[in-house]
């Protein structure tokens, strides 16, 4: 970022106040957790409240843009983190991996499927959203 996003203005240049008070402090704490197996749920958590922090301070769409990105980045190599360690407790254990494999892939399918779905529905409501231009009946 180019400039402090607690330096983010409104238009009219005056300083906007979060809408909801997130505390940094302990929220920061949370997010250095060391990236450990133990820590995973704890950091997804601390990286959701992270881009919560952001929206309620009403970044400028650039910097709210460039948060969501990185908690998305961050999200997703821990995800991937805990799958390669599923994988390896599996191989430990001796287990068939390619039956596992197939069918940690079918229920990620379905998952994934429902919540495209979802997210398309939160789109078209988007879609009937009153504008700006509409009349307030």
């Amino acid at each position: 970022m180019s400039a402090s996003p607690l330096t983010t203005t409104s238009p009219t240049g005056k300083f906007e106040s979060p809408d909801f008070v997130i505390n940094e402090k302990v929220l920061a704490e949370r997010l250095a957790a060391e990236i450990l197996p133990e820590n995973l749920t704890p950091l997804v958590t601390a990286n959701f409240l992270l881009a919560m922090d952001a929206r309620d301070r009403r970044l400028t769409r650039e910097y709210f843009e460039e948060v969501l990105v990185a908690t998305f980045n961050f999200q997703n190599r821990l995800v991937r983190l805990a799958e390669l360690g599923s994988l390896l407790a599996s191989i430990t254990q001796g287990k068939d991996l390619q039956k596992e494999v197939e069918t940690d892939i079918a229920t990620h399918m379905a998952s994934a499927k429902s919540h495209q779905h979802h997210l398309l529905k939160i789109l078209r409501l988007f879609g009937e959203m009153r504008g700006e231009s509409d009349s307030v009946s």
